[in-house]
């Protein structure tokens, strides 16, 4: 068995629904690919691409082995009864207004748990769609800066984040906006399942520095 395809361009005219389309080859047999619009449309046209986090800037928290009291700098949880799997595309995260003589956040890094079973009944927020532009449709629910009342279970440290911290000495003057937003794209090599909570920690307790950041994932039938 083959499949034959079809060399040169093809007109340009968008094709109607449910109609037979031609696969393009090269002039040496190979198949020519070509991604349409970008790479999260699909996803996000059938409203199935979300977002959360802290537009403005908050304290940092720190736990680095989590129990009910911990608190994520950004994070997802996905209940039980979700019925969708998270699939994380990206990871944003800026440190701005360091105070003077701050202490450091140190490492950042990433928490999870899985098999919540309860209800997260405090520092749940919901998330934005990010075709509608309104913060409405999601099945799971962004977590930012705050404690998580309900967490049943042990959130640990998996894997650092890619996204710098800073130095351990601060000037003694408050600065601002020291450095751009870090940004980790994970383009859907982890997922949250049902049950699961992620969260984004740093390592030293400190709240002589503040942050803002922004999670974004594609929500997927299990």
């Amino acid at each position: 068995m083959f499949l034959q395809g079809y060399i040169g361009p093809l007109n340009r005219f968008s094709s109607t629904s449910f109609s037979p389309f031609f696969m393009r080859g090269g002039q040496l047999s190979a198949v020519i690919l070509s991604q349409c619009n970008g790479k999260y449309y699909e996803n996000t046209y059938n409203s199935n691409t979300f977002s959360g986090g802290i537009t403005s800037t908050a304290a940092v928290n720190a736990n680095t082995t989590l129990t009910s009291s911990g608190i994520p700098m950004l994070g997802v949880w996905n209940p039980i009864n979700s019925g969708v799997n998270v699939v994380m595309l990206q990871a944003l995260l800026g440190w701005t207004n360091i105070a003077a003589n701050a202490v450091s956040p140190q490492g950042v890094v990433w928490a999870a748990s899985t098999g919540q079973l309860n209800l997260l009944t405090g520092g749940v927020l919901n998330p934005w769609n990010r075709k509608t532009l309104q913060p409405a449709g999601s099945k799971v629910f962004h977590l930012a800066g705050v404690t998580l009342a309900g967490l049943t279970t042990t959130c640990v440290i998996f894997a650092g984040a890619a996204m710098s911290s800073l130095s351990t000495t601060m000037p003694a003057t408050a600065i601002a906006a020291v450095n751009p937003m870090y940004v980790e794209n994970f383009d859907g090599s982890l997922i949250v399942p049902p049950g699961g909570v992620l969260g984004l920690f740093n390592t030293n307790n400190t709240t002589t520095v503040n942050y803002y950041g922004n999670l974004v994932w594609a929500e997927v039938p299990v």
